[in-house]
């Protein structure tokens, strides 16, 4: 797909913006310098301002990079596509109206015939935020890109918190937050909406729950379990089962395993063991709480009306995995977006919208600088191994694990993309990172060479390990099926991101210590925004549609209806919300992938429900039936 100036110009015009700051920076940075630093590494006057406010500046930078990145979005010039076109946007309107009218979604006359709506976790009926940012924007297309955006910008804000509150540097929590930010669950699986509502939670709950085990603090065990519930009401639920795995790991490991920094955990292990269980408890009995009205409409409401409400069978649960292969796209987006570019030809064996696992070129670094820097620190290894035991879950049949989990764990019956495990894998890369920068910044204040060698051994392993993971995917004998554009873009990304992580780690060995503090995060920081703005550009055509569909999004606001008074269309009936061909009253050809009767109030017998129900498509495909349930008279 080629956006050609609509996105390129955009991305020029931000590079330029970001090198302009780095400039004014570095100069200052400089300057300051040369006239002196305080003992610590840390600038006198000027730069006083800029360390007081430094979490409300790597935040703002944050921000800029996430919207100059979505820009498309931001301007409306491409939509979302796939299921953000077919069913969330028009869910979203849903709520919104309803919101609108003083009202919360139970029941869905429009679609099917019918259906149970407040029980369907991915539809947000019950959620706060959807509902808020429904009562606000209304039903349009303009309001489900803010939503969206912003649930999707909740991530990086959740690392943010989450580094402060393990005493990252505002600079390392910037890189980190970028990485997450544009991982390759955003860029692969951003437009499955519920996926990335539950997942930019994790970093909030983690923060909360980590507090709570730390200072033995009831209230935020309780903020824990609300932002968990919370992200229960509109996320997909097996996104939210897994994170209630990971922070019971992460809760164990606390008890088992010391950390060498602060926040300092309590002396006594009896003490840490007492507040790791009774934070436990008490997120879970207040998430429980919250989710619980989503969660028994589903399994009451959803009986016999949807099929997800029972357990899957092995092969089943077993799709969709994370080939091992596609490990190799921690080096680089390129390889992902090649993949989805020739629809699964790399690794056909899952769907390509979930086999990649980039977080971005310094975050994979820092968090191998982590490990070997404090190679003793068990509590780092623990965390290490909760990613890999994701990890090798997320490969699915290549490994027993998930079929472990399938025989021994119940809720995960439910669960029919294996390759959801890889969403944990990749923040616990990113706690790792944060950790790592924590430590960089002590060796820049200290000044000590024989520490920088850590991190330079680091990135070099790691930049000759990536240029052997990409370098098949960039030979000629991909030309033939690779986009000119894509394939440029790919040596593109491994020359700028990779080469200038080395050559900002060389020139940073050239200074003296006092520059070296004020230099290397500018410029790091500059490079984790570069490395955003090309992971954006590699991964556009797996979350964004092609501009002629913007024109539709456009076509369904002026279309939109806010009634919710099925009268007012005058008792209107449809066979499908999809434009297509059919022969007579036969069968149509394929089934519908949209529920745009949801923004136009023209109630279908064919949707796009979050589910196929084998029942109700007999009904759609009998010829009598479909005719009495459609056509006049209906009697």
């Amino acid at each position: 797909m080629e956006y050609r100036g609509a996105h390129v110009i955009p991305l020029a015009v931000s590079f330029a913006m970001m090198t302009l700051l780095t400039f004014l920076a570095l100069r200052g940075s400089c300057r300051h310098a040369r006239t002196g630093v305080a003992g610590d590494g840390i600038p006198h006057r000027a730069w006083i301002v800029v360390l007081r406010h430094r979490w409300w500046i790597v935040a703002g930078f944050t921000t800029f990079v996430f919207l100059a990145a979505n820009n498309l979005l931001v301007r409306g010039i491409a939509p979302g596509k796939w299921d953000v076109d077919g069913q969330f946007y028009p869910y979203f309107v849903l709520v919104a109206d309803h919101a609108r009218s003083a009202r919360l979604v139970t029941w869905d006359p429009w679609t099917q015939g019918g259906l149970p709506a407040m029980g369907d976790p991915q539809l947000g009926a019950l959620s706060p935020l959807t509902n808020a940012f429904g009562l606000v924007f209304g039903g349009t297309s303009r309001g489900f890109v803010a939503y969206w955006l912003f649930v999707w910008w909740l991530g990086g804000a959740g690392i943010l918190l989450l580094a402060r509150h393990l005493r990252a540097p505002a600079w390392g929590a910037c890189i980190v937050a970028l990485g997450f930010l544009f991982n390759g669950v955003y860029t692969g699986n951003a437009q499955h909406t519920p996926w990335i509502a539950a997942y930019s939670f994790l970093p909030l709950v983690v923060w909360r729950l980590d507090r709570a085990i730390q200072d033995g603090s009831r209230l935020a065990a309780g903020e824990a379990g609300a932002l968990w519930g919370l992200s229960a009401l509109a996320g997909y639920p097996a996104v939210v089962l897994i994170t209630a795995g990971f922070c019971s790991l992460w809760a164990l490991g606390r008890v088992a395993c010391a950390d060498d920094s602060p926040p300092a955990a309590p002396a006594s292990r009896k003490s840490r063991t007492t507040h790791a269980i009774v934070s436990l408890v008490v997120m879970a009995a207040v998430g429980l709480l919250i989710l619980a009205p989503t969660y028994l409409a589903f399994f009451y409401e959803g009986a016999g009306s949807n099929p997800r409400v029972g357990t899957l069978d092995r092969a089943t649960a077993l799709r969709d995995p994370l080939p091992p292969p596609a490990l190799v796209t921690v080096a680089s987006p390129y390889m992902a977006a090649l993949n989805a570019e020739n629809q699964g030809l790399v690794w056909p064996e899952s769907n390509y919208s979930m086999v990649d696992v980039y977080v971005g070129v310094t975050v994979v670094v820092f968090a191998l600088f982590a490990l070997v820097r404090r190679r003793t620190v068990a509590w780092r290894w623990w965390i290490l191994g909760i990613a890999l035991c994701a990890l090798s879950a997320a490969v699915g049949s290549h490994l027993p694990v998930r079929g472990w989990l399938y025989d021994w764990a119940f809720p995960t019956r439910f669960f029919r993309h294996t390759a959801v495990f890889r969403l944990h894998f990749m923040f616990g890369l990113c706690v790792l990172a944060l950790m790592g920068t924590r430590d960089f910044q002590e060796d820049l204040r200290s000044g000590a060479r024989r520490v920088s060698r850590w991190f330079v051994g680091a990135t070099a392993v790691s930049a000759v390990a990536a240029a052997l993971a990409v370098d098949p995917f960039l030979g000629s004998a991909w030309e033939s099926i690779v986009p000119p554009t894509l394939m440029r873009f790919g040596h593109l990304h491994l020359a700028m991101i990779w080469l200038g992580l080395t050559g900002i780690v060389a020139v940073g060995l050239l200074l003296r210590p006092p520059q070296r503090a004020a230099v290397i995060p500018v410029l790091l920081m500059w490079l984790a925004g570069a490395d955003a703005l090309l992971t954006s550009r590699l991964g556009v055509s797996r979350v964004l549609g092609y501009f002629d569909e913007a024109d539709r999004w456009r076509a369904l606001d002026a279309a939109h209806s806010g009634s919710l008074d099925l009268r007012d269309n005058g008792w209107r009936r449809e066979e499908t919300a999809c434009p297509r061909e059919t022969d007579g009253d036969s069968r149509p050809r394929t089934r519908c992938r949209r529920n745009d009767q949801l923004i136009t109030k023209v109630p279908v017998l064919e949707g796009y429900a979050t589910e196929w129900n084998p029942r109700h498509f007999a009904t759609v495909d009998d010829v009598s039936l479909r005719r009495a349930a459609t056509r006049p008279p209906r009697h």
